[in-house]
């Protein structure tokens, strides 16, 4: 699991990550944290799991730091903090997993670190494919969308580009044998992962990297039936 803490203020950043680590050593495994205190435009985060932000970055804002990196990677988790705590109201403009307050630090990283545990172990699941000859493990959660040519298989994830020998049923089965519900089926040879989806127009639906697919009419109702579930989750 990779974590990112962003904020000026190194002590504070230190106590944060050691905090971190005290919780999750015996439940999570391997665990990397980077701690950043300065040029906080960063180029490339697509690969983090969990970001730290404070919301007052020494003159810098940190909500739309999170804005932009949830634009590039819907995957992950802003938890801010912030010594004002008034300011927790102005992060809900952006998906927010939780708040963190500098005031109530010990009291709120109890509270946070709980919920944060709950949620990985519903949604971090993991399947093993074979991938060019060796067994390549896969975090679900990253795939953005899989597309079938006969008994070849795309798997498009955030970071990499996949080719298994798989049909599109036999996907689907190991995809819920994790019960994992995100991955749904927009047409015969279409998968699409409902993290990634920004929008739906007539029968097309749009990506965030501003890619479009068609819905076919059988998969329709059921994607749009469950993209709106996921939107009220």
């Amino acid at each position: 699991m990779k974590i990112a803490i962003f904020d000026d203020d190194i002590i504070f950043s230190q106590n944060l990550s050691k905090e971190f680590n005290e919780y999750y050593k015996k439940l999570i495994s391997p665990i990397e944290i980077e701690i950043i205190t300065k040029n906080f435009s960063l180029d490339s985060f697509d690969d983090l799991d969990i970001a730290f932000i404070d919301i007052d970055l020494n003159g810098k804002n940190g909500i739309a730091l999170a804005k932009y990196m949830t634009d590039i990677s819907p995957k992950i988790l802003i938890i801010f903090i912030s010594s004002r705590d008034e300011l927790v109201f102005n992060a809900l403009s952006v998906p927010t997993f939780q708040f963190i307050r500098k005031s109530k630090f010990k009291e709120d990283c109890a509270k946070v670190f709980n919920q944060l545990y709950k949620h990985i172990q519903i949604y971090n699941k993991k399947i093993i494919l074979e991938i060019n000859g060796r067994k390549t493990v896969l975090n679900l959660n990253e795939i953005q969308y899989l597309l079938s040519f006969g008994r070849d298989l795309l798997i498009k994830t955030i970071t990499n580009d996949y080719i298994i020998v798989s049909t599109m049923k036999e996907i689907m089965h190991k995809i819920e044998e994790k019960s994992y519900n995100d991955l749904i089926q927009i047409s015969r040879n279409q998968i699409v992962n409902l993290n990634y989806v920004n929008n739906i127009k007539s029968s097309n639906v749009i990506l965030n990297d501003g890619s479009k697919y068609s819905i076919g009419r059988k998969y329709k109702s059921t994607f749009i039936k469950k993209y709106e579930e996921f939107l009220l989750r």
